[in-house]
């Protein structure tokens, strides 16, 4: 049964073999009709179908027609889906291209806006979810350096619980203040492990984290770095992009059972990753955005960020203020690593400034230590470095399971 032509074998005088040798499908339809004397079937009942032989054989023709389209399909259907897979691609680009048409060559003090920045506004940048604990550590990181909050071993004090003027800080900043800080009757305004997990266990707590997601969001909104309605138009399109390949693919495996059909599935994937994630950025934001993520990417090697802030910040303020945007970025570990990467004497600059404004460590004169001094001074700076790396992956993973 084939709408090829197929090889005839005579078995016998009463037998006729037709052999097909190209790949067989199963396809729903298929029959076979066979027109011989009633006399050639002696165990027949008495038909209660009275169509004539005519009308079956028009049926026949009718079916064989259907059959040969649909087979024609299955077999070229390779060629019909390659190209509209590709179409969808390219789309997708062109559409995520058109707000970068205008990029301008980075600049040499690429970092100063990373590091001038809030943390929580540069990771929501150049990240499309930035992880939450993160951006809460690198808010309360940013806090210790504006000399609010006090690191002391592992637990963080609210220096001025009595401010009433918060002129100088972000909406993110005082909503975390007021909800982590708040005053307790067995902490007062510290934020400890214990009192973290226990405040974690009342359903008010993730009404506040929510809250403190939704006032970032705002923030970001009203930085005119994202354009609203194009970002909402474009969400638009993509979905509909999205909606248009999940019905073709849809449409041609239920029609030709071919399992090549599902590569329309791809390009339907990335136009609904791009509905829920794209963000139509202004000619700033991109600007801003190509500046974090090349800053992003380069945490591990601290003297190019170094020389990029030269102008405007030394040594240890550019270290000082790029901790709290790595952790936000979820590159702490990276920064870490290129700080004991540093030649020895810009390892201890760096180290000293770190330790002496996020764990309050006094910095000694380094003209009364001789070599043996010096060397047991490097010993202790990396003992406090990998200290601070340390408290600071607990207190990340502490906030990643109150989240939960």
């Amino acid at each position: 049964i084939s709408i090829r032509a197929m090889t005839m074998y005579k078995g016998g005088e009463q037998s006729i073999s037709y052999i097909d040798n190209q790949p067989f499908y199963k396809i729903d339809g298929i029959g076979l009709i066979i027109s011989m004397p009633g006399s050639s079937f002696p165990l027949k009942l008495t038909a209660s179908d009275e169509t004539t032989l005519s009308s079956l054989f028009e049926r026949a023709d009718r079916q064989s027609s259907y059959l040969s389209r649909f087979v024609m399909l299955r077999l070229s259907i390779t060629r019909v889906v390659v190209p509209l897979v590709m179409a969808g691609l390219l789309i997708y680009a062109a559409l995520y291209l058109l707000q970068i048409m205008k990029v301008n060559r980075l600049q040499k003090d690429f970092a100063l806006w990373p590091l001038t920045e809030t943390p929580a506004m540069v990771a929501k940048l150049a990240r499309i979810h930035p992880t939450d604990s993160l951006l809460l550590l690198g808010t309360l990181l940013h806090l210790i350096n504006r000399k609010e909050v006090i690191w002391r071993d592992e637990i963080f004090e609210w220096r001025n619980p009595g401010r009433n003027d918060f002129s100088g800080f972000s909406a993110g900043e005082i909503l975390l203040l007021q909800w982590l800080f708040s005053a307790d009757e067995d902490y007062d305004h510290v934020l400890a492990p214990e009192r973290l997990r226990t405040a974690a266990r009342n359903p008010d707590f993730r009404e506040l984290a929510q809250r403190y997601r939704t006032q970032v969001d705002r923030e970001f909104n009203r930085k005119g770095l994202n354009n609203m309605k194009l970002t909402a138009s474009f969400k638009l399109i993509f979905m509909a992009f999205s909606a248009l390949f999940f019905i073709m693919a849809a449409l041609f495996l239920l029609t030709t059972h071919a399992s090549t059909a599902l590569l329309l599935l791809i390009p339907a994937g990335f136009f609904t990753f791009g509905g829920i994630t794209f963000r139509f950025l202004t000619e700033e934001g991109v600007d801003r955005y190509h500046r974090s993520r090349h800053f992003m990417r380069i945490l591990a090697t601290p003297q190019v960020i170094i020389r990029s802030c030269q102008s405007q910040l030394n040594e240890a303020e550019t270290m000082i203020s790029a901790l709290p945007v790595a952790v936000a970025l979820k590159k702490g570990k990276a920064f870490f690593q290129g700080i004991r990467a540093l030649p020895r004497p810009l390892f201890m600059r760096a180290s000293y400034a770190l330790l002496h404004v996020y764990r309050r460590q006094p910095v000694p004169d380094g003209d009364d230590l001789d070599a043996k001094g010096r060397g047991a001074e490097y010993e202790r700076l990396s003992r406090g470095i990998e200290e601070m790396e340390r408290v600071l992956s607990a207190w990340k993973e502490l906030f990643d399971s109150c989240f939960i």
